[in-house]
């Protein structure tokens, strides 16, 4: 027995000891993710042909949708980011919930301290321009260029940005509530009823009656505008009204063409200039084939992004 005594002792001495040490330097845990909530700034809805007071609109689930995100967390100086590309699909540097419109960051709150949350959305096309910047002021120099900025090829998803209104203290509070993202860009919409006169047959001879020309449409989408942004102005050649396409559609009635509807996406921009040219047939007075093109002008707006510029028009 006693040197079952003598044995036992100093062990437990020691798991005493050992467990005071322990509660002494026992670590506090916490969250190991940061959380950033986001959401999709409305459309500014402009009536143009009627001058109507302007409304919100949150667009369609395309134009809402969010495929992936660059986060940038900088200091409190605007630099020193931390800095993830993050999509749906769980990584690394963390996780985009899209549905719960929540970014998930795989960085401990203490660790990233206080910082300045600047958030671009839809952006795969430019992550390696973005791994590039270092500083908050880096991010005007982020542009996207598209030769031909209409159609096709400026589509959704659509490029985004938001920022913070303020500095966040994620190690008081590792949620953030929310980050506005605005689309880069602006939505041209065109309703034309047209009158008996200009009802015909969308072909004769094989052409088209029915064209548009899209005329010094800007090439350049920037991250954030500039305050005077340069004009790099393009234009589209005659185009046939397409039936049922990606821009542009018509309403058939007997067989003649109704009603006109052009919709496509375009860049901001600041000086005028920025039109359509509509080339509709007219039917005059005498009988077939007495039809003559006329080509009506509709000069647009100063152009300013997440803008819907709608006209409603007869002819």
């Amino acid at each position: 027995m006693k040197k079952i005594v003598y044995i036992t002792l100093p062990v437990l001495l020691v798991l005493f000891f050992a467990s005071c040490n322990g509660e002494e330097n026992t670590p506090v845990l916490q969250e190991e993710s940061l959380e950033i909530s986001f959401r999709v700034d409305n459309f500014l809805k402009n009536d143009v042909s009627t001058r109507a007071t302007r409304a919100t609109d949150p667009g369609t689930t395309a134009e809402q949708q969010i495929d992936n995100v660059f986060l940038f967390l900088f200091d409190e100086n605007g630099a020193n980011p931390i800095k993830y590309f993050i999509t749906p699909t769980p990584s690394a540097g963390g996780s985009l919930k899209v549905a719960d419109k929540k970014v998930t960051v795989n960085v401990q709150p203490n660790i990233a301290g206080k910082r300045l949350v600047h958030l671009v959305a839809n952006c795969a096309d430019l992550q390696a321009d973005l791994n590039g910047v270092t500083t908050v002021a880096g991010l005007n120099n982020i542009i996207r260029t598209t030769a031909q900025p209409w159609g096709s090829n400026l589509t959704t998803p659509l490029l985004m940005y938001g920022a913070a209104t303020a500095l966040h203290d994620f190690e008081a509070n590792r949620t953030l509530d929310h980050v506005t993202l605005t689309r880069t860009v602006a939505k041209l919409e065109l309703n034309i009823t047209l009158t008996d006169q200009r009802q015909k047959r969308p072909l004769s001879g094989g052409v088209a009656q029915y064209q548009y020309q899209l005329v010094n449409f800007d090439t350049k989408t920037y991250l954030i505008k500039p305050v005077t942004k340069p004009a790099t102005p393009a234009s589209s050649e005659w185009n046939a009204w397409d039936a049922a396409g990606t821009v542009t559609s018509y309403t058939l009635t007997n067989e003649k063409v109704t009603a006109l509807k052009l919709v496509t996406y375009l860049n901001e921009i600041d000086v005028e200039g920025t039109a359509l040219k509509l080339k509709i047939p007219f039917g005059g007075l005498l009988p077939p084939p007495e039809t003559v093109e006329e080509v009506y002008p509709l000069d647009l707006p100063k152009i300013l992004r997440n803008h819907w510029y709608t006209y409603d028009i007869e002819i």
